[in-house]
């Protein structure tokens, strides 16, 4: 009439072992975050100033090509500028103010 009862033996995890389990990698996605945004946006800065560096240079080299003199430093920035914009296709003549609201916080 008895019938035995057999024990469970399900290896199942507990809602506290899943709790405390989430709750570690909550932790240490916590810590770990901030520190690759931080990686990944000097990342960014850096390839953006090689960039720029890089179309500089070129503008530069195309204007002692057809110019057959290099830019001298006594180059007023406001004649440099002049100089330069016609051989920067893709840039765009910024004032200093935007120039500022531009740059990374």
């Amino acid at each position: 009439m008895f019938t035995k009862i057999k024990p469970c033996s399900n290896k199942t995890f507990t809602l506290a072992e899943v709790l405390i389990t989430l709750g570690i990698i909550g932790v240490v996605a916590a810590l770990t975050l901030p520190a690759i945004v931080s990686t990944t946006k000097n990342k960014e800065l850096e390839t953006g100033l090689k960039k720029g560096y890089s179309t500089l240079a070129q503008a530069l080299k195309m204007y002692e090509q057809e110019n057959g003199y290099p830019v001298t430093s006594s180059i007023m920035r406001q004649e440099l500028k002049g100089i330069l914009m016609k051989y920067l296709n893709t840039a765009k003549a910024l004032s200093e103010q935007d120039y500022f609201k531009r740059l990374p916080k």
